[in-house]
């Protein structure tokens, strides 16, 4: 458990050198870097699971079922939150006032920045926790245009992923200002979700996602293993499910490939002949 985290001031932070050139060459670094904190455990872990992304609104630092948050400049702790089980995906909205954590046992934690209350928990994957199996492979949210202070979430398991819509962030915050608890339960409760199962596609599991938003629909391409090596995906006009639109059978990016490492080969032996 790492239940100890120190933020460095400016005058005892360590620095460090990244050289950009080979060993044989001499040249000036091109990187400095600055040892900005330090976070400990009591009993070190053999193999941790240590994770990290800089988003516009904040900085978040996991390290098995430790989560932190720091503000964009690295200098002020936010939150220092553990969890039950491995976090397996993190992610900020609303300008950083709201937190998704997803744990590994299938939890699924929104919370508020500010007021560092759990609004909202759910069991999206019942399983136990397993050292070496993520339970979610990624997540993804973002603002629904057709609705401003909205957002949907794509939350990518190994047989499919979760769609949830009308997220109505910026009415809860404000009602959490106006301490509203009950209009802000009210709103937590008109969450939608739905579940598209992929097994049909990739049936050796899914690996990654990502999503863009084009006009009203919501495309969501998806990579894995199995049959299937990419699949697309888009929102129907009611918004409450997406259907597959497109897929890449897995033979014919192995046949792409091969193709190319034979046009390589040809390229490298014609060069040869030409000198």
């Amino acid at each position: 458990m790492w239940n100890n985290v120190e933020l460095l001031t400016s005058d005892d932070t360590g620095s460090g050198h990244i050289n950009g050139g080979s060993r044989k060459e001499n040249v000036t670094a091109l990187y400095q870097v600055d040892l900005l904190g330090r976070i400990s455990s009591e009993k070190a872990s053999l193999n941790p699971k240590i994770q990290a992304c800089s988003l516009s609104d904040g900085f978040i630092i996991v390290a098995d079922q430790t989560v932190i948050l720091l503000d964009r400049t690295c200098r002020t702790l936010q939150l220092h939150l553990i969890f039950d089980t491995v976090v397996d995906v993190v992610g900020l909205c609303q300008e950083g006032k709201f937190l998704l954590v997803g744990e590994r046992s299938g939890n699924l934690h929104l919370i508020h920045v500010t007021s560092k209350q759990t609004l909202f928990t759910k069991a999206f994957v019942k399983r136990d926790n397993d050292e070496y199996q993520r339970t979610y492979h990624n997540f993804i949210i973002e603002k629904d245009g057709s609705n401003e202070g909205t957002y949907y979430m794509l939350l990518l398991t190994n047989n499919g992923f979760f769609y949830i819509t009308n997220l109505q962030l910026s009415q809860i915050e404000q009602a959490i200002e106006n301490t509203d608890l009950d209009l802000a339960k009210k709103l937590q409760g008109q969450f939608k979700c739905s579940f598209i199962s992929t097994e049909n596609y990739h049936n050796l599991g899914c690996l990654n996602l990502v999503a863009g938003e084009f006009a009203s629909e919501t495309p969501v391409i998806i990579g894995g293993a199995g049959s299937c090596a990419f699949s697309k995906w888009e929102s129907d006009s009611t918004k409450k499910e997406m259907s597959l639109k497109n897929f890449v059978d897995t033979e014919i990016v192995k046949g792409a490939k091969s193709f190319q490492l034979i046009d390589n080969l040809l390229f490298v032996l014609d060069t040869d002949v030409c000198f």
